[in-house]
């Protein structure tokens, strides 16, 4: 075997007749984009195990790059490679040479979930095959009733697909051991990089708007902000635009990459309890069920010590408890003030998601879009604004607009990123597809927003 081409060895399931289905070349893309960005190690394991790789080495290297994120380390080419090395794979798995193909190969590591999704693929595809080559040699041998082997063929489907339906058993164990918070630059990720790059994520302390139309996509902004982060830090989660449960359905949804109805008919439903903050992420949901006000938030940030408290919509909070007397009449400014002080006081980033003004409807939104702007624009640190041509339909995959409207660390920006309409799930595009977007933001938006 050459050291630089270790997927020459004999790989799993190649038969004399047909080779089965592979993807490799994702395996590669996948495998780079880890190396190159640590923060998709996690969403990359909730989608894909090890023994879905079809090359050997491939599952090697992933299983090693894992290890080394667990260990809470720094997660480079040599870190892995002496992960290796000390279990005497390295050479099998084509030296630090091969290691540095991968990451050169890879031009943005965003690409990471997709890559993941088609290795789960082709592997679920194999498994299908194995199971059913097995049922038909069964089969021939008319030992076994005609119902059993049914009902046994049904069990091995359901066996062979299980990452469509719901999270890995273990992911808790593949994120347990790092503590280190996501830092981009000196913040949390916003999980668009770009984005990250202009405003130096959200620091402790500040508070964050992100705003949008109705079906602009705020609440999926916010649920992929609350995975990128709860990875490794503790997050807050206050539900009360859909509720606890709901948003850990979509939360584990865009995990298995399905749309929500198919996970919830899967029978595998979340298991964010709110009762328990620990399960797969460090990440505590609330609802709205008890009319949660902004003194019971304060409450709920002194006993979590999140680093990112999200809330999610601050319309729906009830009036704010003085202290026993109910303020029932509290304006939108006054909860943003009371939210800005608990992030200060608390030593937590705030990110609050509101609703545009309806007049707003059918243009791009900027600042003045926002109801009480004024307040808006004194307290937040960062204001992001959502923008999609399709709002309000959202099953259409389109792309969308992350508007930085306001900064207050450094310049504002526009960048572009794909919409799923199925997952409710963004991802941003590369350069040169940002470049190549529609409505790109020098035309749209003048010198002051261009990218």
């Amino acid at each position: 075997m050459s050291r630089d081409n270790p997927n020459s060895q004999t790989r799993k399931g190649v038969t004399a007749d047909r080779i089965p289905p592979a993807a490799v070349e994702s395996e590669m893309a996948l495998l780079g984009a880890l190396l190159v960005d640590r923060q998709f190690v996690p969403l990359a394991s909730a989608i894909v195990t090890p023994k879905a790789f079809y090359a050997p080495p491939h599952e090697a290297i992933y299983t090693a790059i894992q290890a080394v994120y667990r260990a809470g380390g720094t997660l480079d080419k040599i870190a892995v490679a002496e992960y290796l090395r000390a279990r005497g794979e390295l050479e099998r798995c084509g030296g630090t040479s091969y290691l540095s193909a991968l990451m050169d190969s890879v031009q943005t590591a965003t690409t990471a979930v997709y890559h993941a999704k088609v290795v789960r693929e082709t592997a679920q595809l194999r498994e299908l095959i194995a199971a059913a080559r097995e049922i038909a040699l069964r089969a021939y041998a008319q030992d076994e009733p005609a119902a059993d082997l049914a009902a046994d063929f049904a069990s091995k489907m359901r066996e062979a697909t299980p990452a469509t339906l719901g999270m890995p058993e273990k992911f808790g164990e593949v994120l347990a051991g790092n503590q280190a918070a996501p830092h981009i630059g000196h913040g949390l990720s916003y999980g668009i990089p770009r984005v990250n790059r202009v405003t130096n994520g959200m620091i402790s302390g500040g508070v964050t708007i992100l705003a949008g139309r109705p079906g602009a996509g705020k609440s999926a902004a916010a649920e992929i902000i609350a995975i990128v982060n709860a990875s490794s830090c503790p997050v807050l989660y206050c539900a009360l635009e859909m509720g606890a449960r709901y948003t850990a359905d979509r939360i584990g949804a865009r995990l298995a990459g399905v749309a929500v109805a198919e996970y919830q008919r899967s029978g595998r439903a979340a298991q964010l309890c709110i009762e328990d903050p620990t399960s797969w992420f460090d990440l505590r949901l609330v609802g709205n069920e008890q009319r949660l006000d902004v003194h019971a938030i304060d409450d709920l940030v002194g006993a979590t010590s999140p680093a990112l408290t999200i809330v999610d919509q601050a319309r729906h909070l009830a009036g704010w408890f003085e202290r026993g007397a109910r303020r029932s009449d509290l304006a939108p400014t006054e909860i943003l003030h009371a939210l800005a002080a608990v992030a200060k006081r608390r030593k937590t980033h705030m990110l609050i998601l509101q609703q545009l003004n309806r007049d707003a409807d059918g243009k791009r939104p900027s600042l003045g879009d926002l109801r009480d702007c004024g307040a808006f624009e004194e307290i937040a640190d960062c204001v992001l604004l959502l923008h999609r041509p399709f709002d309000g339909q959202p099953e259409k995959d389109t792309i969308a607009e992350w508007i930085v409207a306001k900064n207050r660390r450094g310049p504002t920006c526009v960048t572009h990123a794909s919409w799923n309409g199925v997952t409710m799930d963004y991802a941003e595009l590369s350069d040169q597809e940002n470049r190549d977007a529609p409505c790109c933001a020098e035309r749209r938006f003048g010198r002051r927003h261009a990218s």
